[in-house]
């Protein structure tokens, strides 16, 4: 495993992706992305959460998946509803557009996860010393001899969108120090 990433987002199937009951009712909206918005034709959908067997499968629903900002915004203001705060400005002003997503998801653009890292420090940290641990007890997996060190496989996964550019960027920096360039970017002591 790893590293969350996109083609590797084991942390949805732990964290998110799983089935309860046999039906879902999910919070998804069309306009919050375009790849939402092609993706989810359907208020409804069958879904199946491991192998497409009957005790797999699911029923998802969508309620809102056709609303927009301005709907979401209306149904909140109409019936009084206090939303998380981090949707909240210091004025106090209810902002839609942002986002209670896991923080460096995988799924985000690989600009918005750096955002998410230089905005938290602390998570690099915490991210190298997880990777750091799997490297030691799975010194065997492919993806680890792929990389000399964490700080590498790291740098490899936050600032490259696919591994040609990766191995682009590479080939003109071959001996890059990895665990500086992350200091230097994210302003924090890696020292694991």
């Amino acid at each position: 495993m790893g590293f969350p990433n996109h083609q590797q987002r084991f942390c949805c199937k732990f964290l998110k992706e799983y089935k309860v009951l046999g039906r879902a009712i999910m919070g998804i909206r069309k306009s919050e992305s375009t790849r939402r918005d092609k993706q989810y034709e359907e208020p409804t959908e069958c879904r199946y959460y491991g192998a497409k067997t009957p005790e797999n499968h699911v029923e998802a629903v969508y309620p809102i998946l056709d609303w927009t900002d301005k709907d979401v915004e209306q149904f909140i203001r109409e019936r009084g509803i206090k939303a998380h705060p981090y949707y909240y400005d210091e004025q106090g002003r209810f902002h839609v557009e942002r986002r209670l997503g896991c923080m460096c998801c995988p799924l985000a653009y690989y600009k918005k996860r750096i955002k998410y890292f230089e905005r938290v420090p602390k998570m690099v940290r915490a991210y190298l010393r997880a990777g750091q641990r799997f490297r030691e007890t799975h010194p065997d997996v492919e993806t680890i001899k792929m990389y000399r060190d964490v700080y590498e496989w790291f740098a490899r996964d936050v600032f490259f969108e696919t591994q040609a550019k990766w191995e682009e960027w590479k080939s003109v920096n071959p001996d890059a120090d990895y665990k500086r360039m992350l200091e230097e970017r994210f302003k924090v002591n890696l020292d694991l």
